[in-house]
């Protein structure tokens, strides 16, 4: 294990690695930084089938009476929970 640095070309000194030589004052080359590990990406999963989702039961006389009920309220929800609730093919 040595002191890092350089011997400077003008004046024969060690000197650490600075851009001048602190005795003579002479422009020292750039230490050369050391290479960096080459880094891997991580694998990325590739969908390759598609996976069928059955459709689940709506009870719309459920939705019927509650939309009665609340005045036309539930609608919107009754629409979400129909989309929600129906068939689809997802990529996985």
């Amino acid at each position: 294990m040595g002191n890092p640095g350089m011997i400077c070309d003008h004046c024969g000194s060690h000197v650490p690695p600075v851009p001048q030589c602190p005795n003579c004052g002479a422009a020292l080359p750039a230490p050369e930084a050391p290479e960096a590990p080459a880094v891997q990406a991580a694998p990325v999963a590739i969908p390759t089938r598609w996976a069928y989702h059955p459709a689940k039961k709506t009870k719309h006389w459920l939705h019927v009476l509650l939309v009665f009920m609340t005045g036309g309220l539930w609608a919107p929800i009754w629409f979400f929970v129909n989309e929600r609730n129906r068939e689809r093919w997802e990529f996985v």
